[in-house]
C-alpha cells in the first residue's frame, strides 16, 4: 500500500473543509441530519420492515411530504444513511494495512474489516446490500455508491499494482481488473453469508483462496517469505 493511497485513504475518512454555509444550507443539513439519525435509530431498534416512512418522519420531527424531499423510498434512506458510513469504513481499513504483509495479506485484512462492519448488524446489512443492487438509482444515491466503489476499487488496484512492481502479481495481468475480480469474490461471498448459506470462517477461507489466485497464483510472496526466513 502506497503513501499517496493511504493519504487519498484519510482524506476520505476525514472529509473535506468547506465554506461555511449560508442559513438556508444550514436548515437543510439539519433536517438531513435529524432525517439519518432518526432512521438509523429506528432501523436498528426495531428493525428495517417494522420501520416507517411516517415512523421516520414523527422522530425527526418534520411532515411524511418533507421526508420525501430529501429520500425517495425507504430503501432508498437505508443507502443514505450507512453507505457513506461502509465508504468510511473500507477507507479506514486501508490505511491500516501493514506495509510488511503480504499482498493477499492486505487484501484479506481489507475484506475482513469490511466483514466486521456488517457483522454489528447481519439483518439490516442483508437489507443493506440487497437495496444497494436491487432498488433504483436516485441521483445523489449514485454518487454517494460510486464514491464507495472508487475508495475500494483504487484501494485494491493500489495493492496490484505493489505487486506487479514487486514480481509477484503477473505483468500480463491488468491491476483495474484484478481489482473488480477479487471485489466480485467479495461480493458474492458477502451475499452467501448474510443470507446463512455459508459460515464466515467458510468465506474468509475461500476468499483467500479466490486472491490467491488472482494476485499471487504462483506462490511467490510465500517463496520470498520463506528464503527471507532462512
Amino acid at each position: 500500500m502506497n503513501k499517496q493511497l493511504k493519504t487519498r485513504a484519510s482524506k476520505v475518512s476525514e472529509g473535506s473543509v468547506d465554506a461555511p454555509p449560508g442559513r438556508r444550507e444550514r436548515a437543510k443539513r439539519d433536517k438531513l441530519r435529524r432525517i439519518t439519525e432518526a432512521a438509523r435509530h429506528l432501523f436498528e431498534t426495531q428493525g428495517f420492515e417494522k420501520t416507517t416512512t411516517q415512523q421516520i418522519a414523527d422522530v425527526a420531527d418534520i411532515g411524511t411530504g418533507t421526508l420525501f424531499l430529501y429520500t425517495e423510498s425507504k430503501e432508498d434512506l437505508l443507502i443514505m444513511v450507512f453507505e457513506g458510513e461502509m465508504r468510511e469504513q473500507a477507507a479506514h481499513a486501508f490505511s491500516r494495512i501493514s506495509e510488511s504483509a503480504s499482498p493477499v495479506d492486505q487484501i484479506c485484512s481489507v475484506f475482513s474489516d469490511m466483514m466486521d462492519y456488517h457483522a454489528k448488524d447481519l439483518m439490516i446489512s442483508e437489507v443493506l446490500i440487497k437495496s444497494m443492487v436491487m432498488a433504483p438509482a436516485a441521483e445523489h444515491r449514485s454518487k454517494i455508491h460510486g464514491e464507495l466503489m472508487a475508495t475500494i476499487f483504487d484501494g485494491l488496484e493500489g495493492i496490484a499494482m505493489g505487486a506487479k512492481k514487486d514480481g509477484i502479481f503477473p505483468k500480463r495481468l491488468d491491476a483495474g481488473v484484478a481489482a473488480r475480480t477479487m471485489f466480485s469474490c467479495y461480493y458474492l461471498g458477502l451475499v452467501r453469508w448474510l443470507t446463512g448459506q455459508n459460515t464466515r470462517e467458510d468465506f474468509e477461507a475461500r476468499l483467500r483462496n479466490q486472491c490467491e489466485q488472482t494476485i499471487d497464483p504462483n506462490g511467490k510472496a510465500n517463496k520470498k517469505r520463506a528464503r527471507a526466513l532462512g
